[in-house]
């Protein structure tokens, strides 16, 4: 049901390599078909904005992978970033994702299957929720993303019927000087495009992640600290190993004693002993 592309520069062979053997490993090598991404840093006299080099890059390698497409594609289109970390069933789950989404919600354009939320208390609780429920049924949930202030695209479907239209809404608007996501955040919430979200994640982010041609350098250790919340949704996170990482993040961090108390009241309220009232 659908076909599958990742972006890659040139130049970023280590990246690629990865990617590859990951395809390799889950059985996924013949549905991904590399796509050159376009280097930033060589269009920016072309291309006046305030973007950094890796934003402008990443959404003229949109523009041009959408251009590629034609306006009817024989089926739904997958793009993914080559940091890109698939579940071990991410092709079966996705079909039938899918399946699902064209039966009961046709009218959809984009599909994530990750982005980076906010680590917001009431998000948390709610995909913690799901995931709990995912545990006992194996059924993921799909969710409007427009609720949430998400942000990255590093994974989304675009429903083969909406590859022209997507492809209409961004043409040319790096101009603005917008990052790709927050401005396909904006078509989301004003209603021109519509999204949804997969719970559990069915993709991530490499551990490597942390060095980013598209941020343009070395993520901060608050952004490592977010990412590993976003990590820890995906469905085969190994959570034991994020909770040692966060934990080697966060220590010695120091906060106020207010802060202690409504850390230790949320973390009851998330415990087993909580009854609600």
């Amino acid at each position: 049901m659908y076909q599958g592309f990742y972006l890659n520069l040139a130049r970023n062979e280590t990246r690629r390599n990865a990617l590859v053997q990951h395809l390799e490993q889950i059985g996924a090598t013949n549905r991904y078909t590399r796509f050159e991404a376009v280097d930033g840093r060589e269009m920016v006299s072309r291309c006046p904005t305030r973007l950094v080099p890796g934003k402008l890059g990443l959404w003229l390698t949109y523009e041009n992978l959408l251009t590629a497409l034609g306006n009817s594609p024989p089926a739904h289109v997958h793009l993914i970033e080559d940091d890109t970390v698939l579940a071990r069933n991410a092709v079966l789950i996705i079909e039938r994702v899918l399946a699902w989404m064209d039966q009961f919600r046709d009218d959809w354009d984009l599909l994530f299957t990750d982005v980076f939320v906010q680590p917001r208390i009431s998000s948390f609780e709610r995909f913690e929720r799901l995931l709990k429920k995912y545990e006992r049924s194996r059924n993921i949930a799909v969710l409007d993303v427009g609720k949430y202030a998400y942000a990255c695209n590093s994974s989304v479907l675009i429903n083969r019927s909406s590859v022209r239209k997507y492809a209409e809404l961004i043409r040319g608007q790096w101009a603005l000087g917008t990052p790709l996501d927050i401005y396909v955040r904006q078509l989301i919430r004003s209603g021109q495009l519509r999204a949804c979200l997969t719970v559990p994640f069915i993709t991530s982010i490499s551990p490597d992640s942390s060095t980013s041609d598209i941020e343009g350098g070395v993520i901060s250790q608050s952004r490592k600290v977010c990412e590993i919340v976003r990590r820890v949704f995906f469905l085969d996170a190994n959570v034991g190993s994020l909770l040692a990482e966060i934990q080697g993040l966060t220590l010695g961090a120091g906060i106020s004693k207010r802060a202690a108390v409504y850390l230790a009241a949320k973390k009851y309220m998330l415990s087993d002993k909580w009854e609600s009232f």
